[in-house]
């Protein structure tokens, strides 16, 4: 079905009541607005993070046992800073995955000794990466099928 691109008067759909059109642009969930200028398409890399956070912290975790600022730090570095994680997202992921016994907490002692809750991967959580790793590749895959030339 087509999309109706003028009204009854005329006017286009979506008209602001000057008669202009809406700067194009998207809200992103943090609440900014990212202006797409020429009408390209952009997007904050924070929207597809956070469709993807739990396999990225099991991922981290699959390393080695870590802190919540260990496990940050280290998707920062790993993306050269493209995916930064704002804690509260990070935290209440943390405490999902632990309620799902796909990770396991236990207090310790930092590098620079401070008191931090270590997170290590659990045997439900190695099958709920590959399982999510398995998910995630077909998702690619058929995302760069659609991409890529007919």
């Amino acid at each position: 079905m087509q999309q109706k691109l003028a009204n009854d008067t005329g006017a286009l759909d979506g008209a602001l009541p000057n008669g202009t059109l809406p700067q194009p642009g998207y809200p992103t969930r943090l609440g900014h607005t990212v202006i797409l200028p020429d009408r390209l398409m952009a997007r904050d890399p924070l929207d597809l993070l956070y469709g993807s956070l739990d396999l990225l912290i099991l991922q981290t975790l699959a390393w080695e046992p870590m802190h919540g600022y260990g496990i940050s730090n280290f998707i920062r570095q790993r993306t050269a800073g493209v995916l930064e994680i704002v804690d509260a997202a990070l935290y209440k992921c943390l405490h999902r995955l632990e309620r799902q016994d796909f990770i396991e907490g236990e207090w310790g002692v930092t590098e620079e000794n401070r008191r931090a809750k270590f997170y290590t991967l659990t045997s439900a959580g190695r099958a709920a990466l590959r399982a999510e790793t398995s998910a995630w590749t077909q998702y690619v895959a058929a995302v760069h099928k659609v991409m890529e030339p007919a």
